[in-house]
């Protein structure tokens, strides 16, 4: 169905529009349908996300959401706006939709000076819009090899954490955790919004935790993913290798018993478990097929600077 482009309108959908808007992006996006639906029924928030439709009269033509984080970045908290929900409905595809909607949304970021960020499993698409691909360090281990790095260790299991394990988990995050570049700054919305509604809504995910001395010294985000495992966050203080080996212990053990034969660590490239793990002698490979790409604009589409280091926890996608 031909559209032309300059009588169309974007704006941000509120009431009845935003309603129509999520039920066009369960029709577009069918893996994330029950997330929409979800949020249409009032069962789920998105958190600090805004719909940015294109209507041509009273056609809804297109969708881009912005999604807006602060995110640690050279020792300062700096905003970087994720992109996400990039959806055209099938008659209007192949006329510009996308396009349009993405370059208007740009000149709004760029005017505010934050970086801009997505993942994607087309990035020559985003590369004309100026995202450049940021490596995201992968390593793929034998789940057997970390059976021995600890002989066990006040560590536990849970599925959904409860709200006094979760704002143990945001202390130990925003106290211990390091700021690396690209982690995100998480508040307490985010924490039940975010960490929470992807736990309940993710197949095989949990989260491991390590007490010590009455109280939480670590944790680690681990799910099931295809025939591995994935372990996506591990946190704990930088000098807490008996913490780390014992979560890494727990992971590889709660593997094994799904069958699991490979674990797949999905961590930044600073992160102390790196070196642990080559001191142990545990051989880490490259992953065998490639993972979506993260890309990034840089403030006002210019030079990615510190950016181009920046490493997005899984947990923290969009």
């Amino acid at each position: 169905m031909e559209l032309d482009l300059d009588q169309c309108v974007a704006r941000v959908p509120e009431g009845p529009e935003f309603d129509r808007v999520l039920r066009m992006l369960e029709e577009v996006f069918p893996g994330a349908a029950a997330t929409f639906r979800a949020v249409r029924e009032g069962q789920r928030t998105l958190h600090r996300w805004t719909a940015h439709a294109l209507y041509c009269g009273d056609r809804l033509v297109g969708n881009v959401s912005t999604v807006e984080r602060e995110v640690w970045c050279a020792g300062e908290v700096r905003p970087v706006v994720g992109i996400g929900s990039v959806g055209t409905p099938k008659p209007y595809r192949r006329q510009g939709v996308a396009r349009k909607l993405m370059t208007q949304v740009l000149a709004e970021v760029d005017a505010r000076g934050a970086a801009s960020a997505l993942w994607t499993g087309v990035p020559q698409v985003y590369a004309g819009h100026g995202y450049r691909p940021v490596r995201q360090r992968r390593g793929v281990l034998e789940t057997e090899a970390l059976v021995g790095l600890a002989p066990g260790g006040e560590v536990h299991e849970v599925s959904e954490p409860d709200a006094a394990t979760l704002q143990a988990m945001a202390d130990l995050y925003a106290g211990l955790y390091p700021e690396y570049d690209g982690k995100v700054v998480r508040d307490e919305a985010y924490w039940s919004e975010v960490v929470a509604a992807r736990l309940r809504a993710s197949r095989g995910a949990g989260v491991l935790l390590h007490s010590q001395d009455g109280g939480l010294a670590g944790y680690a985000h681990v799910n099931v993913g295809g025939k591995r495992l994935g372990l996506n966050e591990l946190a704990c203080a930088p000098d807490a290798q008996g913490v780390m080996a014992a979560l890494l212990t727990a992971a590889a053990r709660a593997g094994l018993r799904e069958g699991l034969q490979d674990t797949v660590l999905a961590l930044p490239d600073v992160h102390p478990a790196w070196p642990l793990l080559q001191d142990r002698g545990v051989a880490v490979r490259e992953p065998d097929r490639p993972a979506d790409n993260f890309m990034v604009r840089g403030p006002g589409g210019g030079e990615l600077g510190p950016y181009a280091r920046m490493h997005w926890c899984v947990v923290d996608s969009f």
